[in-house]
């Protein structure tokens, strides 16, 4: 039971891999997600009984939200008919071949998480605001917006 597991799991990894636009399996933040198998680990993946999670990092010039729905739809037939839900964790900017530089280019950008734009004054005004910490040891700040990660759940 076991070898058909990891052949399950090694096969989901697979196919992930193979999407275009998908630079590789991202175990998340800290390397905490990953299906453990006997002698190794396969990051990017959570298979349970009840959902199949997917994390992965894509390229840069990669169009997200179709790669997130062209990875549900190669893992999907895999999962034993377990929902998947796709996280894209990480921008890969390696093997672009330019230094990538956002300070100029004049675009608003949403810090807020509220999906609504939010111009340079703004954000100028916001950080004078003096948010604090929310305790010790804490790296939160009060205000601040969730991680930048998005997660497509399907059937």
């Amino acid at each position: 039971m076991v070898e058909d597991f990891a052949a399950g799991v090694d096969a989901i990894a697979a196919a992930v891999r193979a999407v275009p636009g998908v630079s590789g399996l991202h175990g998340g933040p800290l390397g905490e997600v990953a299906v453990l198998l006997p002698g190794r680990r396969v990051p990017g993946l959570r298979l349970g009984d009840a959902e199949c999670e997917v994390h992965v990092a894509v390229h840069w010039d990669t169009d997200i939200p179709r790669t997130a729905a062209a990875v549900h739809a190669a893992v999907a037939p895999l999962t034993g008919g377990r929902p998947v839900a796709v996280t894209v964790e990480d921008v890969d900017f390696s093997g672009t071949g330019e230094d990538v530089d956002f300070s100029g280019t004049g675009e608003d950008v949403d810090f807020s998480g509220a999906g609504e734009g939010v111009d340079s004054a703004d954000v100028d005004e916001a950080a004078g605001t003096g948010a604090t910490a929310s305790g010790p040891g804490d790296d939160r700040v009060e205000g601040a917006a969730a991680p930048a990660s998005r997660t497509i759940k399907g059937d």
